[in-house]
């Protein structure tokens, strides 16, 4: 069963850690869960606790920055390496913006 796994919920969403989902439609499940939030404030405290730390790691500034790092090295260690002779010339200007 995937519980709510549409659009980008299971990336943001832990079920059971930083939150809770319903499968689409499942309205006994979901009245279930908001029942039981409402009266349990040590769940609702702790998913909400969970679900900023998994935001913070995940989605912060630095996190992308981290991500993207990794990923160009990556990128960078898998690629050949290139020469000066594998790109192109390119052309210069006559010194004048605006000129071919």
């Amino acid at each position: 069963m995937h519980r709510g796994a549409h659009g980008g919920t299971p990336e943001v969403i832990e079920h059971g850690e930083s939150g809770l989902l319903v499968e689409y439609g499942d309205v006994d499940a979901l009245v279930r869960y908001l029942l039981a939030l409402r009266a349990d404030p040590e769940l609702r405290r702790r998913l909400g606790e969970r679900g900023r730390e998994l935001a913070r790691s995940r989605f912060s500034a630095a996190a992308f920055r981290e991500r993207w790092r990794q990923l160009v090295l990556e990128e960078r260690l898998e690629a050949p390496p290139e020469t000066v002779a594998d790109h192109e010339p390119v052309a210069r200007s006559a010194g004048r913006i605006g000129s071919f």
